[in-house]
């Protein structure tokens, strides 16, 4: 464990909840020493929490991404925002979008970092448990096309899947999933 270095609780950016209050966004970056991992640039994890899409921590995988660091990965985990309403029959898919739209976020601000973090941008992978794995996968496969034909007017209600949280543009492209 002191072979990683890590950083807490960055804030990658900031969007309303379903309640339409702010939630500052932050997720934990973990990656080995350059001292004992020389290497100009390495493949990046971003693991996602379960819980339903209404519980969860960023911290339940902290173990994960410190053991994913000692095999040369930089890797992060996220907090996202929680919570829908019970009584919108779309309540959960709106919570499903709004973990998607912060998993993009979280991966267009890592793209901001990857040459202060030493990421290799080429190699990105996403991963996560129950409510993480959902959002891992449609990380992948929903694009905006979607989630309008899902809920529509969705975008115009909890904005846009590529620019909710922060206003960064950098694109990514996921080279694998796990869950």
């Amino acid at each position: 464990n002191s072979d990683i270095d890590s950083m807490a609780n960055v804030i990658y950016g900031v969007a309303p909840d379903w309640q339409g209050n702010n939630v500052v966004l932050k997720l934990d970056y973990y990656l080995p020493k350059v001292s004992v991992d020389p290497l100009a640039k390495r493949p990046f994890i971003l693991i996602i929490h379960g819980g339903g899409f209404t519980g969860g921590d960023k911290a339940g995988y902290s173990n994960m991404c410190m053991e994913f660091a000692k095999r040369g990965f930089v890797t992060a985990s996220i907090n996202y925002r929680l919570g829908y309403s019970q009584t919108d029959t779309s309540g959960i898919e709106k919570a499903i979008y709004r973990a998607q739209q912060d998993a993009n976020a979280a991966l267009r601000f890592t793209m901001e970092m990857a040459d202060s973090l030493k990421i290799d941008t080429s190699w990105i992978f996403t991963g996560g448990g129950s409510a993480g794995s959902i959002t891992s996968i449609l990380t992948q496969y929903a694009n905006q096309d979607f989630w309008k034909k899902t809920i529509p007017g969705i975008d115009s209600t909890l904005g846009p899947l590529n620019s909710s949280g922060n206003n960064l543009t950098h694109t990514f492209d996921v080279k694998a999933l796990y869950n």
